[in-house]
């Protein structure tokens, strides 16, 4: 605080000569009050809020503590220190602590912000800051807003605005050579393009989990593309970037460089880049399993599980999962966030699988140990209602050693999660996975190379029961339809690929159909449509694909030259209730006939727009054939006067010509 005194001298300069006899008289100097210039800025000072209420007499013992608190984590020198109580002695849960800059205030805010204090929460504000929200005028800060946003507002395209089709059709986009084609999958019609872009994208395309962005890849990075005509709706920015993995909700996305190894998270709701990991090893697969309601994102690391809280993009706890010779792990991926993992101890061949509640802090739910296992994978069912335990134990048969698999379950809605052995099964296992809404496992196994057993396995009820065991099959994959019921198989390594079709509930095969030089296949989201397709990627004759219905018929097929992929746009979960859906298969027989009938009138449009236009086209032929002939009869005179001859004038003469004689006597 500076103080500045100014004296004026009254009188004029005689009557205060050196040496008057005047006698000195006060009413003669005129004395102004102090000019005080108080310094205002108090960005140097700290309030400390969320501190124990305390009497004046603990002062001193809670002052040395939050000094330490502050000299530490701010890294500053304290110059004051003030604690304010009420009328009836007690402080008000805070202190003033002024230091000796702006600079060191901000670190002492930073470092004492959520920092545990015992069983209280600290926090940090600038004196400054209190001082301008002092001042806030919530009126024109409104209006400011208003102002603003009404200049940045930009009205969104619809990002589900295909399923508001009124034939509730699915699309799908082929890419091929440098295009992509946007197609509706119409029963009448092929290859019913929405859009069709050239050059869209330098590598392969990808649909966005629940459909509302399609992916193209750029040597800058990712783009994402929605709405009804496929307008940018973002750009992630990812040098040589392979791959766009998304969460459940699309919230985040993760950008994926194989060279080098990089993985990027994007909150793509901010806009921006939330954490960067460096890759090592297999690359494949998804770099982080994401929790159902997307709070929590995971990794697998060594001898632990990295889980990430989404909302701070830091280490749930602040440290690692430890889990010693941990293999695998799952979310479950609908309802709460548990968290199913395998260990095995290589030394002694012990293994563990454990069901943890990542959402009250990691809180176990059930384990159960395993012994003499090589190794233990997982599957959810997609509802969450079950999980699948494959348990490998390896022995030796005939001086060969053997890898064979057992099943256990558990029954995750159940008390107590529940774990039920499959009922005799132990064989070798290429491929399982359970039914995405039932509760049906599929089974690929058997020993041999080429012919393989495929098991059916039903959980519904208290205990489990086989289904159907067909053997003698030349499958390796397993296509489930994505609302239960219907699977198909096939095997994708062969050059003529014969697809079976089941009923999984029945157990009954229900269609097969074959497709030569098959390399992949999808169902659509809604279950009722199969495509199989030849990539070029893998086969560089005979690219192109063919659309089945659930039962094995072939409803299209296109030949597509330097076809890369093809690939169904997924959908939003279904937004009906139990009950609703219950009603709506109530009034299934009426709408039925309500659908049959529209589409037999469509069936009829069609075929009479087909004559229409043939019969367009052969009124245009006769029309242009009159107009030629009238031509040609002006042209005649001159045609015959250049040959000698009427070239319509023509003598016929019919000629016999023995080709083969043959005997034959006749009794």
């Amino acid at each position: 605080m500076s103080t500045t005194q100014t004296i004026h001298y009254g009188g004029s300069a005689s009557s205060s000569s050196r040496g008057g006899d005047k006698d000195f008289n006060m009413d003669e100097f005129i004395f102004d009050e102090p000019e005080v210039t108080l310094n205002e800025d108090v960005s140097n000072v700290v309030i400390i809020d969320g501190l124990p209420i305390i009497e004046q007499a603990k002062e001193e013992a809670l002052k040395s503590k939050v000094l330490q608190i502050v000299e530490k984590k701010g890294e500053a020198k304290v110059l004051n220190f003030y604690i304010p109580y009420d009328s009836n002695g007690k402080s008000k849960g805070m202190a003033f602590v002024e230091v000796e800059s702006a600079e060191q205030a901000k670190k002492v805010i930073a470092g004492v912000e959520g920092f545990q204090f015992s069983k209280f929460t600290l926090h940090g504000i600038s004196a400054a800051d209190v001082d301008k929200y002092s001042k806030f005028d919530e009126n024109t800060y409104l209006q400011q807003q208003k102002q603003q946003h009404s200049k940045q507002y930009k009205e969104r395209d619809n990002l589900v605005s295909w399923l508001k089709d009124e034939k509730a059709r699915s699309q799908y986009a082929l890419s091929y050579e440098d295009m992509v084609d946007i197609c509706w999958n119409d029963p009448l019609h092929l290859k019913e393009i929405v859009y069709s872009k050239e050059k869209w994208s330098d590598g392969d395309i990808d649909f966005s989990p629940l459909g509302s962005y399609l992916v193209t890849y750029h040597e800058q990075g990712a783009a994402l593309w929605g709405g009804p005509q496929f307008t940018l709706q973002d750009s992630l920015s990812h040098k040589k970037v392979t791959s766009v993995q998304f969460s459940p909700k699309e919230s985040f996305a993760v950008t994926v460089s194989e060279l080098p190894g990089r993985a990027s998270l994007w909150d793509l709701r901010a806009q921006r880049k939330g954490l960067s990991i460096q890759l090592k090893g297999n690359l494949r697969g998804p770099v982080f399993k994401w929790s159902a309601d997307e709070k929590y994102f995971a990794r697998l690391g060594e001898d632990c599980i990295h889980i990430f809280d989404s909302s701070t993009m830091e280490l749930l706890g602040g440290k690692p999962y430890l889990v010693p010779g941990v293999r695998d792990f799952a979310f479950n991926p609908e309802g709460k966030s548990f968290l199913i993992y395998s260990a095995v101890n290589e030394s002694n061949g012990e293994g563990t699988v454990s069901l943890v509640d990542v959402g009250r802090i990691v809180k176990d739910l059930k384990s159960k140990p395993y012994y003499n296992v090589t190794d233990i994978k997982l599957r959810w069912q997609q509802a969450g209602d079950y999980i699948a335990i494959a348990v490998s134990r390896e022995s030796t048969v005939s001086t060969e050693k053997v890898t064979t698999t057992t099943f256990d379950i558990m029954r995750v809605n159940q008390k107590n999660f529940p774990i039920e052995s499959v009922t005799d099964f132990n064989d070798c296992v290429d491929d399982f996975e359970f039914e995405p809404v039932g509760d049906t496992l599929a089974i690929i196994h058997g020993p041999g190379n080429v012919k393989k057993s495929f098991s059916l396995y039903t959980f519904k009820g208290a205990t489990n029961k086989l289904i159907k065991k067909a053997e003698n099959k030349t499958i390796n994959r397993m296509f489930w339809s994505p609302r239960g019921h219907d699977l198909v198989l096939a095997n994708t390594k062969l050059v003529s690929v014969t697809l079976e079709f089941w009923n999984a509930d029945e157990g009954e095969l229900i269609g097969t159909g074959e497709h030569f030089a098959m390399t992949d296949a999808c169902w659509d989201p809604s279950g009722r449509y199969f495509a199989s397709y030849v990539s070029a990627e893998r086969r560089s004759n005979d690219n192109g694909f063919i659309i089945w219905t659930f039962l094995g018929k072939i409803m299209h097929q296109a030949h597509v030259d330097k076809l890369h992929s093809f690939k169904w746009r997924p959908r939003i979960p279904s937004l009906l209730t139990n009950a609703m859906e219950k009603e709506v298969k109530k009034r299934l027989p009426q709408k039925k006939v309500e659908i049959e009938t529209k589409q037999l009138e469509a069936a009829r449009a069609m075929r009479d727009e087909k004559l229409r236009k043939r019969k367009k086209a052969w009124d245009e032929f006769e029309e242009v054939m009159a107009r030629l002939k009238i031509q040609y009869e002006k042209m005649k005179p001159e045609l015959i006067a250049l040959k000698g001859y009427d070239p319509d004038e023509y003598n016929m003469e019919e000629v016999e010509e023995v080709i083969e004689t043959t005997e034959e006597v006749v009794e």
